[in-house]
């Protein structure tokens, strides 16, 4: 026993010792998040969490240097631009920090393991992980990065680079960072300096620490920044299909005396916009009467670009709508099959609704083209009703398959005549058409005969004014001349409508180097049967004729292939018309006639027309730049089926709306036997306090004294106040059934299940999910509301 005593004590101080030598980091939890100063004049709060974690910063700058003793000013460890950094003590303005670890936030590691750098002044660093919030709401603020300031149209050099705004390591604005921001991208501020001269951004609400470079960009001026707003907004559509109108948003403030005159976006813009530019931010009326009319946010463009032009090849001036019109309607493609549907060419209508459902699944693919549209024009001799049917384009390629299907049955007279009349058939293509000249058309005749008789010039002069390009495939060669007469009257057809849109190209054509001066329209040879154009060595269009040899059968792959060869060509010849067109534009010759609109001079003081040519040509891509303050009237918020109530947020805010919505549900009790309505709403006003994201203090009994509006409003940002039910009983006669009966308040808390399962099976719904630059938003409108009402699927416009 004598012995024994030592020994243990021995085993203790060891195992004291070897307590002693593991320390569980980061020693230092995060303070309560506090107020920390303005957004565009708004109060907001840092981004530290409500419930204390360790304490990770970022060093927020390049060569960032922490020093052996807070005291000292030799330098002990330089620290990189976004090095995450633990926090083991905080005094003084200074902050003790050493090496990240990940390990050491799930367990505990030997101190020997962990550098300590030392002491680096808290203004160097970035202190939370979360954006700024609004102090009202709680709300992360998204701010635009665009130009806010008279000194960014003046040097706009020290702002843009290739279209995009610079983005800086270090709030000094010196050192480039890897990476750019495209103009009018929504971001995150989380912090500011140099007496808010300079704002670091992010895109995302959150940064997750061990990918740090996906979520911070870095250092922007304020120049370059203006607030939207947080999340609750309205969304304009036109989805009624008006074509004229007065209704839209306003420009400047209410209460104008010119009210008519101030209509900026009008009801009818929204589809020449993106889906973010018709989102409009507003404020929620938590506490105050609603007013007639809404302030918000608009994106527009202060620059009259209508002034510019460039010179084409033909000594003709391109005036810059005439630009823009050029550029956007090439993106637009019509592929218009003219079938011949007679007996001997039945078997190949199949292969054309085949090739109509492979082009289909080609073009939902990203691809030049971002409007693809499908027609036919049937014909065949038909001694019992017309020659030639002819379908409506359309963007749903089964629609032009039905229609193959039920004309065919209705022209099904048996005629005995020797050929068919291809050239009314292409007529019709031509006509069709023709109403969309600079849009990219492709017209594919499939047939067998024709006649040299008709009127081929009508034919051709239709074709040109459609400006489409052709292939003419025949599918068989019988002994009859009304087969040859089909290759000839192709290859007419073809040569001609070639030469005449190579013209008509030089009125779109600046760069004379596009341009052949000795254009060979005669068609070349490939596989046996196969001719085309030589594009782009020796035509300057494009087009194919295919034939059998006599007595065979047409190989139905030529068809793709001329097809295939056909799209990648167009699309060649529309991509070098607007780089050449681009180029100028974005050049002092296209862009140095720019002013600034009147309308919106007063916004800009200072500027002289016409503005820098850098700015302009800078922007001139950009469908609307420039973020402006504006309202939405009375007038447009009563026209219910143009005006969408809803909350545009990020994943981040998505996961964490639907886990209360799934919360509220569950500790409700909507489904339990012996539902209790008094219980639900104690219950309810837990989850309020959980969830608030402001540093507010909800007092339990001011919440009883608030409608349900109210609460709706500050956990979700939902506006429901419209609804009677929502807006006229408080809370605490919520919980009684002689003002709010316990069916309506049982179903109203079991329709938070119906919510929460929306929101997991619309996540990836295009008419929901929004994506930009690489950056994805959530609308949600009001069938994500909670509300009595009935409401009805989002719909996805595009736009």
């Amino acid at each position: 026993m004598k012995n024994k005593l030592p020994l243990a004590a021995y085993y203790i101080g060891i195992s004291v010792l070897l307590t002693a030598c593991q320390v569980k980091l980061p020693s230092k939890r995060t303070p309560e998040p506090s107020q920390y100063g303005q957004v565009d004049n708004s109060p907001v709060v840092n981004g530290f969490p409500n419930k204390a974690v360790p304490w990770i910063a970022i060093s927020d700058r390049s060569r960032n240097t922490a020093y052996l003793d807070k005291s000292d000013e030799k330098s002990y460890k330089e620290v990189k631009f976004l090095e995450p950094l633990m926090v083991l003590k905080h005094r003084d303005g200074m902050v003790k920090v050493a090496e990240y670890i990940p390990d050491a936030l799930m367990k505990k590691v030997s101190s020997k393991q962990v550098k300590t750098y030392g002491w680096i002044p808290e203004s160097d660093l970035l202190l939370w992980s979360n954006s700024l919030k609004s102090e009202k709401t709680g709300f992360p603020v998204r701010v635009a990065v665009v130009p806010s300031n008279s000194e960014v149209i003046r040097n706009s050099e020290r702002y843009y680079k290739n279209d995009s705004i610079m983005v800086f390591n270090s709030p000094s604005l010196i050192e480039q960072a890897n990476v750019k921001i495209p103009n009018g991208q929504m971001v995150y501020v989380y912090k500011q300096a140099e007496n808010n001269k300079r704002f670091l951004v992010g895109k995302k609400p959150s940064i997750d620490i061990d990918s740090i470079g996906t979520s911070l960009y870095g250092w922007v001026s304020s120049n370059v920044i203006s607030s939207w707003g947080e999340r609750s907004a309205v969304k304009m559509k036109n989805t009624t299909g008006i074509t004229e109108t007065t209704l839209g948003i306003h420009e400047g403030a209410p209460g104008g005396n010119d009210a008519e005159n101030r209509t900026a976006v009008l009801l009818t813009d929204v589809n020449k916009r993106t889906p973010l530019e018709n989102i409009f931010p507003v404020t929620l009326p938590l506490n105050e009467p609603p007013m007639p009319d809404s302030k918000t946010k608009y994106f527009t463009n202060i620059l009259d670009y209508s002034k510019n032009y460039v010179f084409n090849v033909l000594g003709e001036p391109i005036y810059f709508d005439r630009y823009r019109e050029i550029t956007e309607k090439n993106k637009k493609i019509n592929i218009v099959f003219t079938l011949d549907i007679s007996a001997p060419n039945a078997p190949y209508a199949p292969i054309v609704k085949s090739l109509l459902q492979d082009l289909q699944l080609r073009f939902e693919k990203p691809s030049y083209f971002n409007q693809i549209r499908y027609g036919v024009v049937l014909y065949k001799n038909n001694p019992c009703g017309d020659n030639v049917a002819v379908s409506p384009l359309n963007t749903d390629y089964s629609k032009i398959t039905t229609f193959i299907d039920q004309k065919t049955n209705e022209m099904n007279c048996a005629s005995n005549s020797g050929y068919q009349p291809v050239n009314e058939g292409l007529m019709a293509a031509g006509n069709l058409l023709s109403n969309f000249p600079d849009e990219t058309n492709i017209v594919v005749t499939v047939g067998t005969s024709a006649s040299q008789g008709g009127n081929m010039y009508g034919v051709i002069n239709s074709l040109t004014q459609a400006q489409a390009r052709l292939i003419m495939f025949q599918t068989s060669a019988r002994s009859s001349d009304t087969y040859n007469d089909f290759v000839l009257m192709s290859e007419n057809v073809v040569t001609n409508t070639a030469k005449n849109i190579a013209e008509l190209k030089k009125q779109k054509i600046i760069n004379q180097n596009d341009v052949l001066t000795k254009n060979n329209f005669n068609l070349v040879e490939g596989d046996e049967g196969f001719f085309s154009l030589d594009y782009p060595k020796q035509s300057m269009a494009q087009g194919f004729v295919i034939f059998p040899k006599k007595g065979d059968i047409a190989t139905p792959g030529y068809l793709k292939k001329s097809v295939d060869s056909l799209i990648a060509q167009v699309t060649l010849d529309n991509t070098t018309l607007d780089k050449s067109l681009n180029d100028y534009f974005h050049s002092s010759v296209g862009a140095g006639r720019t002013d600034v609109d009147l309308k919106y001079k007063y916004l800009y003081p200072g500027l002289t027309n016409p503005v820098p040519a850098g700015i302009a040509a800078q922007l001139i891509n950009y469908g609307n730049p420039f973020l402006v303050k504006g309202y939405i009237p009375k007038e447009l918020k009563d026209y219910k089926p143009g005006l969408e109530k809803g909350i545009l947020i990020s994943e981040t805010e998505y996961d964490n709306l639907k886990s209360f919505y799934t919360e509220v549900y569950q500790k409700t009790g909507a489904e339990r036997a012996d539902f209790s309505q008094a219980r639900a709403i104690r219950e309810y006003i837990k989850l309020l306090k959980k969830y608030n994201p402001t540093l507010k203090f909800l007092d339990k009994g001011d919440l009883y004294k608030q409608p349900m509006s109210y609460a709706v409003g500050i956990a979700t940002g939902f506006d429901n106040s419209e609804e009677e039910l929502m807006s006229k009983y408080m809370l605490k006669g919520w919980k009684k059934s002689k003002i709010v009966t316990s069916e309506t308040a049982r179903n109203y808390f079991r329709h938070y299940k119906d919510l929460a399962e929306r929101m997991l099976s619309h996540r990836n719904d295009p008419a929901v999910k929004i994506e930009q630059n690489g950056q994805t938003f959530y609308w949600l409108n009001e069938y994500f509301m909670p509300t009595m009402q009935p409401t009805e699927q989002p719909e996805y416009t595009k736009h």
